[in-house]
């Protein structure tokens, strides 16, 4: 994936070892991805200029801009102890 600073949108990736593991794929006109991350899902921010989720089944990874992952620890940070 391209680093941060040479990004000019939010570049993405899922990385699906199992077929199994997508519901739908989909790439008439738009496009349309659906699956199973599985359980035991974890958040990291990697270098600051990536959010990856990752699962049993699969790994999400989205490009973060500069002063982005500030922006989504804070974010996260004032949900923490909120109510369902």
């Amino acid at each position: 994936m391209a680093k941060a600073n040479t990004v000019t949108g939010h570049s993405f990736s899922i990385e699906m070892p199992s077929r199994n593991s997508i519901n739908n794929l989909s790439i008439n006109g738009g496009s349309t991805i659906e699956g199973d991350l599985g359980d035991n899902i974890s958040f990291e921010i990697i270098e600051g200029i990536m959010l990856q989720i990752s699962g049993e089944n699969g790994v999400f990874r989205l490009d973060l801009q500069e002063g982005e992952s500030d922006t989504l620890l804070r974010t996260l940070k004032k949900g923490e102890g909120a109510p369902p």
